[in-house]
């Protein structure tokens, strides 16, 4: 039974070569492309699971052009009107120091 499977899906493969070409090709690309964006899903929701208390961790992106006037998200999260904040940290790209705020640095 097996055997004429095979045996039908061979006189198929090279009885239509081109149609057999652009159904394979085109199952190699979906194949590949469910593998990458598989990846890349895995990638993005194990972001900073090494920490303790991993579920509480979130980031705040920030751009804030005010000449003169320092980033202040963090300090603003944390004051009383947000009562969930616990600490954060304020970095920069442009340089190497992070300033903390709360327990999160001791």
């Amino acid at each position: 039974m097996l055997h004429n499977y095979f045996v039908t899906a061979s006189k198929n493969l090279l009885g239509s070569k081109l149609y057999s070409a652009i159904n394979i090709v085109g199952l190699a690309v979906g194949l590949t492309a469910f593998v990458l964006i598989s990846l890349y899903v895995s990638d993005e929701l194990s972001y900073d699971k090494q920490w303790d208390g991993s579920d509480r961790i979130y980031r705040v992106n920030m751009i804030a052009n005010v000449p003169g006037r320092p980033q202040l998200a963090g300090t603003v999260l944390q004051s009383h009107q947000y009562l969930v904040v616990d600490s954060a940290l304020r970095g920069s790209r442009n340089s190497s120091s992070v300033v903390g705020l709360g327990h999160c640095c001791q």
